[in-house]
């Protein structure tokens, strides 16, 4: 399993939304992308949804 490097936000909701977005996907791990069963560098678009009450 590997860390995420979060390098930026595409939608703004405020800082403090943002902030909270980033700390808790930068605690998820993922499992590597792989090429002919080699670990590799990949991007992806993670969706944070917040609910507010």
């Amino acid at each position: 399993m590997v860390s995420l490097a979060i390098s930026k936000v595409t939608r703004a909701l405020g800082k403090a939304l943002d902030e909270k977005a980033v700390e808790t996907v930068s605690k998820w791990k993922f499992q590597p992308a792989t090429k002919n069963g080699q670990p590799v560098a990949a991007k992806i678009a993670v969706e944070v949804a917040f609910h507010l009450y």
